[in-house]
């Protein structure tokens, strides 16, 4: 969660922009939850109910975030470009009822129809924190029960070291229980250094007319998944059809289990041979909210048999696998537990695509 190094939060790295969006959460509880039903459709998921706590709970996450990052408004500086590097200011194509044709949106673009006390429209910079009104908000900065022994005051700023004991807190809250790197390389001293593998995806959000998903496997055990939020090729929406005739792509992370990286090199005799056991071991499909699969993929297969079979390539997922260094930094301040860092982040290539192919 957050940036690796909190004294230069803006920082564009590798780091930077291999992490995840709450994006992805937040669409994959719409598929997996909503289904082939109301709450899996972009048109007609508000009429569900669940919608409305679904939301309150991304609200809720967020707020985590902008906790231990208070001095960071998402959006104010546009998106990476595919480089990792280079910033594009984000636009609203296709224009709205409010904004015209190609207008730039930044943190102070009115959120019509939201008005403050004196006409004006609400923008994004003043609803992050609403500043000192929480005496006449009742209905901000309520929690749940705390986690950790954390106790907020929100009048009080954080120090850096508070920020990144309280970010320990919430990884170890959130993140799954997997064993300790120090028992993995007990059962297999060919992973002789404690790295972190995670995939990245690129996937076509109007290939399959809709919503779908890209479910991972390592061996039989599923890894991980990302979730395209579609809508129907019918969607009149300035921004739907700007986005078809753009060819977007929906961008996600696969953090990859330890339990699963040391499945793949158990026995192993060589520290050369992990890479290729590791991406040798990579399955995949396609599959819509309904359940129903609708490709495959399996490194090393020739993809379809035909060009009937053959998935196109506009239809293909892009992934490419990275992995990092784990460590514990320790703080000048006695704080007590630190959160686990990432960094020496290095790009181990794309996973071959040629392998997929339409489901019969």
């Amino acid at each position: 969660m957050g940036h690796a190094n909190l004294n230069r939060l803006r920082e564009d790295t590798l780091y930077f922009s291999l992490q995840g969006s709450i994006e992805q959460p937040h669409n994959k509880i719409h598929l997996i939850v909503g289904g082939a039903g109301h709450f899996g459709d972009n048109d007609t998921s508000a009429f569900d109910p669940i919608f409305h706590l679904h939301h309150c709970n991304v609200d809720r996450l967020w707020a985590f975030w902008q906790h231990i990052y208070p001095d960071y408004v998402a959006g104010t500086e546009g998106y990476l470009d595919i480089d990792g590097m280079t910033r594009h200011p984000f636009m609203q194509s296709g224009g709205s009822f409010s904004e015209s044709s190609d207008q730039k949106i930044d943190d102070e673009t009115p959120l019509a129809p939201f008005r403050k006390s004196n006409g004006a429209y609400w923008n994004s910079r003043d609803a992050q924190y609403l500043g000192g009104q929480a005496s006449t908000l009742p209905q901000k900065y309520y929690t749940y029960q705390p986690i950790g022994p954390v106790h907020l005051n929100v009048s009080t700023p954080l120090s850096q070291a508070e920020r990144s004991r309280q970010r320990a807190y919430l990884q170890r809250h959130f993140d799954p229980h997997y064993d300790d790197y120090a028992d993995i390389l007990e059962l297999d001293p060919v992973m002789n250094t404690p790295r972190r593998f995670v995939l990245t995806t690129s996937l076509s959000q109007t290939a399959f007319r809709g919503s779908y998903m890209l479910k991972v496997f390592m061996g039989e055990a599923e890894i991980g998944s990302v979730a395209v939020l579609g809508r129907r090729e019918s969607a009149k929406c300035g921004n739907c059809q700007a986005q078809r005739k753009g060819n977007v792509r929906v961008r996600g992370v696969v953090p990859i289990p330890h339990p699963a990286v040391v499945g793949a090199v158990r026995g192993l005799a060589e520290d050369s041979d992990v890479m290729d056991a590791i991406r040798s071991s990579f399955r995949a499909s396609l599959v819509l909210p309904s359940g129903r699969v609708i490709a495959r993929f399996a490194l090393g297969s020739r993809g379809g048999l035909s060009e009937e079979t053959d998935l196109p390539d506009e239809a293909k997922p892009s992934v490419r696998l990275f992995s990092c260094s784990v460590s514990q930094p320790t703080l000048e301040e006695n704080v007590g537990e630190t959160p686990h860092g990432f960094g020496n982040w290095f790009d181990h290539g794309p996973i071959d695509n040629r392998g997929w192919c339409k489901a019969i």
